[in-house]
């Protein structure tokens, strides 16, 4: 799922300038005979930074060797083990010590990174609210508390801190791309428009790792604007894309709206070409050859976008349409009555999601939510709800059925 990778980006550690410094202060450090409890905390934490684990493992021996504070030593270790992802080993060696108070904050919110990698959003909710209530500051506690209520589909809170996140971090065009995913998913496109124009512009000025994500991005924002009907300035954002089937399309419903019929024809054939099972294009294809007058055609195209996509109201609904047109009343109730079932379960879906926006604390009503999305043949979607309800209820009975049931298919 585009979003569970925009989420896991966002939780990764960002690149920092300066690196040649860091280094060489960190060959210093290693090579001075007398080292100090501070001194080695120092190189292990620039190690951790510049992802050298090695030379961090290297300083933990010595804090061991030399009986250093264990408190400082877990903490550094628990640091390690989340680099590499190792997050319950990390959690436990949190769990076992009291830290120095200055090093409480940062201890929580490590243990709520923790917590959150596992998926004990409960845990984690608690003790990076604890961690904020001693330094409300630390951008990596409202990214966590952010991946929390993102994975639950609390995504009222997510909104929140990610708009802190991308406040504290001007250069980082992650929190904003998870913004605008967020909106786009619920509709609501001129948010969801400026959160990416915004994630775009930090790219072109500070993101270079990000490049790779941009053109991801551009389809994205391209897909709210041609929703608004804003297709020139859609047009201009897609002229760039590298060509798949999901940016022709989109090209082709700009010059369809624009009265450049042919050219969007043309853009339609490509896409099929590339991926000949793409359910936009299979069904914009039909509504070409409908509004041409050859139902026919359009019948066999939308038939064969119902047996690739039999879940899709959007198909049941046109071929229905055909299907009338053509004289086949038989079987056009029979789509009717079907695309009756997906609709209503669909309505059911919508409004619990709705629910979830707001709520932080129902395994049942994500199980739920899990339960209809395997009903419209949504299993990824599925196992995303299944995850956050036993996330909540560990021992809810009926997500742990549905898991096993997903598994196993």
């Amino acid at each position: 799922m585009v979003q569970e990778n925009v989420k896991r980006s966002l939780m990764g550690n960002l690149a920092i300038g300066g690196l040649a410094l860091v280094f060489c202060a960190a060959t210093w450090i290693w090579s001075n005979e007398s080292l100090t409890e501070s001194a080695l905390r120092g190189s292990a934490e620039l190690a951790l930074t510049v992802s050298d684990y090695a030379a961090a493992r290297k300083s933990l021996n010595q804090m061991r060797q030399l009986g250093m504070d264990e408190s400082v030593i877990h903490l550094l270790q628990a640091q390690l083990n989340l680099r590499v992802n190792l997050s319950a080993e990390a959690a436990r060696e949190l769990e076992a010590i009291e830290p120095r108070p200055e090093d409480r904050s940062l201890a929580l919110a490590l243990l709520g990174e923790a917590y959150c990698r596992v998926h004990r959003y409960r845990d984690a909710e608690l003790v990076l609210k604890q961690s904020l209530a001693l330094d409300s500051e630390r951008t990596d506690t409202h990214r966590w508390l952010a991946a929390v209520y993102y994975d639950i589909g609390a995504m009222d809170l997510a909104l929140t801190h990610l708009a802190v996140v991308a406040l504290q971090d001007p250069n980082d065009p992650r929190p904003l791309r998870l913004q605008a995913l967020i909106y786009k998913d619920f509709e609501r496109d001129t948010e969801a428009i400026a959160a990416y124009e915004a994630a775009l512009r930090r790219i072109s000025s500070f993101g270079r790792s990000f490049e790779s994500e941009r053109q991801e991005m551009e389809i994205e924002l391209a897909e709210c604007l041609v929703r608004l009907h804003r297709y020139e300035e859609a047009r201009v954002v897609l002229s760039t894309t590298t060509e798949s089937a999901e940016s022709l399309i989109l090209k082709a419903r700009c010059e369809w709206a624009l009265n450049a019929s042919g050219r969007s024809d043309e853009l339609v054939a490509q896409a099929l070409e590339k991926d000949p099972e793409n359910l936009a294009a299979l069904l914009l294809n039909a509504e070409q050859l409908t509004l041409a007058g050859r139902d026919v055609e359009a019948r066999k195209v939308l038939e064969k976008a119902v047996s690739c996509w039999p879940k899709s109201t959007s198909a049941r609904y046109q071929l229905s349409g055909v299907l009338r047109r053509l004289g086949h009343d038989d079987l056009a109730d029979q789509q009717a009555k079907e695309l009756q079932r997906l609709q209503t379960l669909e309505e059911e879906f919508t409004l619990l999601h709705e629910r979830a926006f707001h709520d932080t604390d129902s395994a049942e009503l994500r199980c739920r939510l899990a339960e209809i999305a395997l009903e419209l043949g949504k299993s990824d979607l599925a196992q995303v709800w299944l995850q956050a309800a036993l996330g909540l209820d560990p021992s809810h009975a009926k997500a742990q059925r549905l898991k096993e049931q997903i598994s196993t298919q």
